[in-house]
């Protein structure tokens, strides 16, 4: 096999691909002799059955990632690394069980790469996890159920709070199923944080008290920190929500090291933890310190493919200068914030801060609109904002009907709610009052 490779390199049929460590060097057929390639198994009637082969091997090869990930054996950003060289043939793979019907082999590859896709292919990734969540049936393996459920309740975590919320209940009650058969206590322990997660992102915090409560029950301090990280980060958002801002800035800086710990050093979940910190610290009443860390980390990520993450930095970067009255930076980064927050579906969280720092500027029929867009935002996906957000959305309208008085204010603001996402800007970084 080594021959007959080395052979089609030297004919430039087949490259080799660069890889920056000792693992094994990877293959690629160029896209001539692809193509012809193909060609030829359709004449001879094999296409059919490579393509099928090879959907299965990647099934395989999905299966065993998914369990490595969460095994503590392979670290979080060369797990991602390794997933990457992959995407074209898990795409590939989706392709092939759509057009042949088989869902199995769809949720065995789609469960997988819905972890792996960073969120920065924010489009594909909503699009993966619609597909994943239309093909589930209950006839279906309940393990393979369970993964489906546990991963879309972390894909749609930021940006559809209901339907993660669902999904995570659906993961628990699969869960609870298998437990009883299963010698490890982890899936009903990710399932119980995910629910206790979802519960206190929307507000049920009695609920996601007790999950929390049963959670911790089963949580073995000997865990790899790919398993406890998902207990941290409950107790975290049940911190967050409660008003505890003293524990939850606590809990935030342990995911932090569990986050390194895992091996998350340099990609999204790094920075993304790092930003929940900065949200931490400002909640807590330390908003230079807020903004420092906001700007560290800004830079940090500045220039690289984490836009994602960026966009969520950012915006926690501009609540934390507006906490400190630093319009001028503030209006810069969220020049910059806005860019991205539409396609990433984080617009409600950017403009409640759009909204403050149209008042802080002299603004208030602005920021009023703007309060009025976020606001109907956050209805529209029956979502309870965070804390900081409530902050910025109560400062704003003070200021706001201190200037304009509460019945043009709520003029105003009945107004913003019908903005459209392509209307905001031209509201939000206007230098006179709209």
């Amino acid at each position: 096999m080594l021959d007959a490779l080395d052979t089609l390199v030297d004919r430039s049929l087949v490259t080799v691909l660069a890889i920056d460590d000792d693992r094994e060097p990877r293959y690629r057929l160029l896209e001539s002799p692809r193509a012809y390639a193909l060609e030829r198994l359709e004449a001879t009637g094999e296409r059919a059955t490579v393509q099928r082969r090879h959907a299965y091997a990647v099934a395989a090869m999905s299966d065993g990632a998914y369990v490595d990930y969460f095994s503590g054996r392979v670290g979080a950003d060369d797990w991602m690394q390794q997933r990457e060289l992959d995407f074209d043939n898990a795409r590939d793979a989706l392709q092939w069980a759509r057009r042949e019907g088989d869902v199995h082999i769809e949720l065995r590859v789609g469960a997988t790469l819905l972890r792996a896709l960073p969120a920065s292919l924010h489009a594909e990734r909503m699009a993966l996890a619609a597909a994943c969540e239309d093909r589930l049936d209950p006839a279906l393996p309940e393990p393979l159920q369970f993964q489906v459920w546990i991963e879309l309740s972390c894909a749609l975590a930021d940006t559809s709070k209901q339907r993660a919320r669902h999904a995570a209940l659906q993961a628990l009650r699969l869960a609870r199923k298998l437990h009883g058969s299963d010698l490890d206590r982890f899936p009903l322990y990710h399932a119980l944080a995910r629910c206790a997660s979802a519960a206190a992102q929307g507000g049920d915090l009695p609920a996601a008290r007790a999950l929390l409560d049963e959670m911790q029950t089963l949580e073995d301090p000997t865990w790899p920190a790919q398993r406890l990280l998902w207990g941290g980060e409950a107790g975290q958002w049940v911190a967050r929500m409660n008003g505890d801002t003293g524990d939850a800035l606590v809990r935030g800086r342990r995911l932090v090291a569990l986050d390194r710990e895992r091996g998350s050093m340099t990609g999204t979940y790094a920075a993304i933890s790092a930003g929940n910190l900065i949200d931490a610290e400002l909640a807590a009443g330390d908003a230079r310190g807020a903004a420092r860390s906001g700007t560290a980390l800004v830079e940090w990520l500045r220039g690289t493919r984490h836009e994602y993450a960026l966009t969520f930095a950012r915006i926690n970067l501009v609540g934390a200068l507006l906490a400190v009255d630093d319009c001028a930076q503030a209006r810069t980064i969220a020049c910059e914030a806005w860019d991205k927050a539409p396609a990433f579906e984080v617009q409600h969280a950017a403009a409640a801060y759009l909204a403050l720092l149209a008042a802080l500027e002299g603004r208030p029929c602005a920021a009023a609109q703007l309060v009025g867009y976020s606001e109907a935002i956050y209805t529209a996906r029956d979502e309870v904002r965070e804390a900081n957000e409530t902050a910025a959305t109560q400062r704003a309208r003070a200021l706001g009907t201190a200037a304009l008085g509460d019945a043009a204010f709520d003029r105003c603001r009945a107004a913003g709610a019908k903005l459209r996402d392509a209307d905001v800007a031209a509201v939000a970084f206007a230098t006179a009052d709209v």
